[in-house]
């Protein structure tokens, strides 16, 4: 899965991230092997009228939220997932037509499945992870909004869609996470950052709809060079291991080959230990399962690339009885498995907001800036 995050990198460089979850355990649960989907049949649109209830609005390019509400039974691991989305629909006068969608860690959600669109609604009707489906998102204001079960039985999904058109403007909590990077930098390569393929969106030749997918520029600074394990302003561990940036005010607690962890004294940051190991644990499982982990107040997890490590965090009230919370992130490289502790003296909203970037006061930038830009074991260099 990490191949879909190639440009999450860039991100990092610009002290920006996009955070997901659930890429692993989605592709590995959805097997298209085991496809239940029959063939759909489609209509032919040259035998079909014109349709007046049409809306031309509900055409183009979707960008917004996909979020996995509920979950049990197999499916149960992906509750809680949440992943920046992006979805083109076109259709023809009838309303006939296709729609492609792609969700980033995941790739692509749908291809090519049948769209019908009506004067408030698209009706998706298709094959997704080799299961058919039929899905209704519903135009509610400036939004295209989604509520639909996967799965059958006691395995199945509540899955859940928010978009709107690329370019408009989220102003409440439901925004994408990486609203802030698309507004600044185009969403010209946002299909092929979150691991689909521009080739396959569909056509559309009605005038005047958006289009931002595949026409929209980035006019964004150009890339600047990559940071090295050893460059002047790092500080590194002495096993080895870890490459980090000191924001102001922290040093550096305990500094040997087993253990690296950093302190801030000035401030509500109690402590942060980095260790890597030689496993191939799945850091979101691990993070789900973790006995520890009692309470994970918003029941969902967050997603980072660092240095190639597929990482997963989450926040968590202390497990005694003092103030603080916890900011735990997982990760792995396929071959490595990296554990960050960011201890807080502060309630576990305020450490939600440290990873989510809507603090009150909190200068979030420490967390990104030692956090999210380490370098690990060398790969900088």
């Amino acid at each position: 899965m990490k191949k879909h995050f190639k440009l999450t990198a860039i991100l990092l460089a610009l002290l920006f991230v996009i955070p997901f979850s659930g890429c692993k355990l989605i592709s590995s649960i959805l097997n298209p092997s085991e496809s239940t989907a029959p063939d759909t049949p489609t209509e032919d649109p040259a035998t079909q009228p014109p349709n007046p209830e049409v809306n031309a609005e509900l055409l183009g390019d979707w960008y917004g939220v996909f979020f996995i509400s509920d979950a049990d039974g197999k499916y149960k691991p992906n509750a809680g997932v949440r992943n920046d989305c992006v979805m083109r629909v076109s259709a023809d006068e009838t309303g006939s037509g296709t729609a492609y969608a792609v969700v980033n860690g995941v790739g692509e959600l749908f291809d090519s499945v049948s769209a019908k669109v009506g004067k408030d609604s698209v009706v998706l009707t298709g094959a997704v992870f080799g299961r058919n489906i039929e899905w209704k998102l519903d135009l509610m204001g400036k939004k295209l909004v989604m509520s639909e079960l996967f799965g059958e039985g006691s395995d199945y999904m509540r899955v859940e869609m928010k978009l709107m058109h690329c370019g408009e403007e989220w102003t409440d909590d439901d925004a994408p996470a990486g609203y802030a990077f698309t507004q600044a930098h185009g969403f010209g390569d946002l299909v092929t950052i979150m691991g689909g393929d521009k080739a396959k969106l569909p056509a559309i030749s009605a005038e005047g709809v958006n289009q931002k997918l595949s026409t929209d520029a980035d006019p964004g600074p150009a890339e600047t060079p990559a940071p090295g394990f050893h460059d002047a302003g790092r500080v590194t561990s002495e096993g080895g291991n870890f490459s980090v940036v000191l924001p102001e005010g922290f040093t550096v607690a305990v500094n040997n080959e087993f253990q690296f962890i950093l302190t801030n004294t000035d401030s509500d940051v109690v402590s942060v230990s980095f260790t890597v190991t030689e496993s191939n644990e799945d850091p979101l499982e691990k993070l789900i399962n973790d006995p520890t982990q009692w309470s994970v107040s918003k029941g969902y997890f967050v997603h980072f690339t660092i240095d190639g490590f597929d990482c997963y965090a989450a926040a968590v009230h202390a497990e005694d009885s003092s103030a603080n919370s916890r900011i735990l992130l997982y990760g792995t490289d396929g071959t490595y498995f990296l554990t960050v502790e960011y201890v807080v003296a502060t309630d576990v909203m305020r450490a939600w907001a440290i990873i989510d970037d809507t603090p009150e006061g909190v200068p979030e930038s420490r967390f990104r800036t030692l956090v999210l830009g380490a370098l690990i074991n060398g790969r900088g260099e």
